[in-house]
């Protein structure tokens, strides 16, 4: 992790991620990545980027909201969704993002309990990483994780 980043730097990522050049904006994605605590705003650009049409700028929003120390509950749905979505290299990291959280609403612990389903094994082994994470366990979570790790694929 970087040390923190000024209020005007994090301001002048937050508009690089709505620079033309998808390299411009994979960039600044990757300098807000390194920082643990985003204020609001930038916090709103990551959750916007998860909607990139450039696949390195989600997956690298996704990381970056998953290395802040606490998500609002508009991050942690926009996880969920990602998590629940078509793209399979967008679900990894979106479980992974979530098994960062300390605590996770039921809904996240859901999405997150069917990811052990999923047809991509590293979406199932970031899901059952994630759950392995978490402060607490609610039974169908811990049963699903055993019935996960049981399981030969």
């Amino acid at each position: 992790m970087h040390p923190s980043l000024t209020q005007s730097a994090i301001e002048v990522l937050m508009n690089d991620l709505h620079d033309k050049d998808y390299r411009v904006r994979s960039t600044a994605v990757d300098a807000l990545r390194k920082q643990l605590t985003l204020p609001e705003s930038g916090l709103q650009a990551l959750i916007s980027a998860l909607q990139h049409e450039n696949g390195l700028v989600r997956y690298s929003a996704a990381e970056a909201l998953g290395n802040q120390l606490t998500l609002p509950e508009s991050g942690l749905q926009a996880l969920i969704g990602a998590l629940q979505g078509e793209n399979g290299l967008l679900r990894y990291p979106a479980a992974e993002a979530l098994g960062g959280q300390s605590t996770l609403p039921e809904s996240a612990l859901q999405a997150i309990i069917d990811a052990l389903q999923d047809e991509n094994k590293d979406v199932r082994w970031s899901a059952a990483k994630s759950l392995k994470e978490q402060s607490t366990l609610p039974e169908s979570g811990l049963q699903a994780l055993i019935g996960a790790l049981q399981d030969e694929n």
